[in-house]
Order: structure tokens, then C-alpha cells, then sequence
């Protein structure tokens, strides 16, 4: 298990980036989508 965790932590701080742009990308198309006179103006 205490080799385990640094393998996790690693995948999850490699990964984590990724996750938060495609996150970031699918609120910004969902206000885009629920909001457009906001983002036209």
C-alpha cells in the first residue's frame, strides 16, 4: 500500500490538468449554451 500511493498521487497530479480543462471547456459551452445574450454583448 506505501508503494501504491506515490504511483497514485502521481497519476492523479499527471492527470488532474486534463481534468480541469475539460471541466473548464464543458462549463464554458454550457453558459454558452444557457447565456448566449451575456457572451454577445
Amino acid at each position: 500500500m506505501v508503494v501504491v500511493l506515490p504511483f497514485l498521487s502521481a497519476m492523479l497530479a499527471r492527470s488532474l490538468p486534463l481534468y480541469v480543462r475539460v471541466v473548464a471547456l464543458l462549463f464554458l459551452s454550457l453558459s454558452k449554451l444557457s447565456k448566449p445574450e451575456v457572451l454577445n454583448s
